[in-house]
């Protein structure tokens, strides 16, 4: 059995008797004055972006951001950074000077600091990154909390950034495509509503959608034993204009389903609830959309014209196998 026949997911459900702490976007350490978060994550130069067509300043924004989203996820405000580069000694110096401005740009606005790291020779251009945060230990949201009949909600609009990822590394015009490449290179963070969420203890669970909508359900299915079903006729539609849906090679339920870094949240609640969820949406501006339900069992449904069937598993995984 290779690495390959397995995928990311397996490999990691493999490690679990060994450590069992693993499963949700952090570990959660705990400390006199509360609960830490450590989130850690790696960029790889062919596997997560190519130069060209990246510029270093998305890379810098990205990289933080994913780190930065994986602690808001949990309902923890993030509080310091690190972050080590592999960098071919042919790089130019401007161009790390991007990477850094834009990096540290989106440190400040999520107030956290940048407080250390590394630099070492690389033939490939290597970002890695952790981000420690704080939570209230009577606050945290985990993957594993939902319960059958909640309802399942997600956050603004899946599928803009896999529209914007594609759209420069096909090269589409800059300017038709400027919101969505903003969105895959800047996603906004939705700290404020799941920090205001996790403090009123409304959610069941939650996770961010990193690879995947598909995907993600199936982790938060298999962390709460619970069926998630999703009612594709309550996705959230992004706004596309005819001109740019004649670039798009798929459907628009696509990239809403399969897209990968979005970092929007994906979360349950149950239904008495939903009415302070919305409340919070609105104080926050933060788009809150109903996509389904809970029920007893394990895996993730597709509902369609009142058919049913299992969700078919197209987002990203490093090493492939199924989930």
């Amino acid at each position: 059995m290779r690495l390959k026949d397995i995928g990311e997911d397996g490999f990691l459900n493999l490690l679990r008797p060994k450590l069992p702490l693993i499963g949700d976007d952090c570990a959660i350490l705990r400390s006199i004055s509360g609960s830490i978060l450590y989130s850690a994550d790696m960029l790889v130069e062919g596997t997560h972006f190519l130069i060209p067509p990246f510029r270093y300043r998305w890379i810098g924004s990205k990289s933080v951001l994913s780190n930065i989203s994986d602690v808001v996820a949990m309902g923890g405000c993030p509080r310091y950074v690190t972050v080590s580069l592999g960098v071919d000694p042919e790089t130019e110096v401007k161009d790390l000077d991007d990477f850094f401005s834009a990096f540290i740009e989106q440190c400040e606005r999520y107030n956290c600091l940048l407080v250390g790291g590394d630099l070492c020779k690389s033939e490939k251009f290597v970002v890695s990154v952790s981000v420690l945060g704080e939570v209230n230990p009577d606050c945290v949201l985990t993957r594993s909390g939902a319960k059958p009949r909640d309802l399942v909600c997600v956050t603004g609009f899946p599928g803009t950034s896999a529209v914007g990822l594609e759209a420069i590394l096909e090269n589409y015009p800059e300017t038709l495509f400027s919101y969505f490449i903003d969105r895959h290179v800047r996603p906004n963070i939705r700290k404020e509503f799941a920090v205001k969420v996790a403090e009123k203890k409304i959610a069941s669970a939650m996770i961010d959608i990193s690879d995947g909508l598909i995907m993600d359900a199936y982790r938060l299915s298999n962390e709460s034993r619970v069926v998630v079903e999703i009612n594709l006729e309550k996705l959230p539609i992004f706004p596309c204009t005819n001109k740019q849906l004649k670039y798009l090679k798929y459907p628009v339920e696509h990239y809403i389903l399969h897209g990968g870094e979005e970092y929007e949240l994906l979360f349950t609640v149950p239904e008495r609830a939903l009415n302070l969820v919305l409340e919070i949406a609105e104080a926050t501006a933060t788009p809150v959309h109903v996509i389904g339900v809970t029920s007893e069992g394990i895996g993730v449904y597709l509902l369609s014209e009142g058919k049913k069937e299992q969700a078919v598993f197209k987002g990203f995984s490093h090493f492939g196998g199924s989930s």
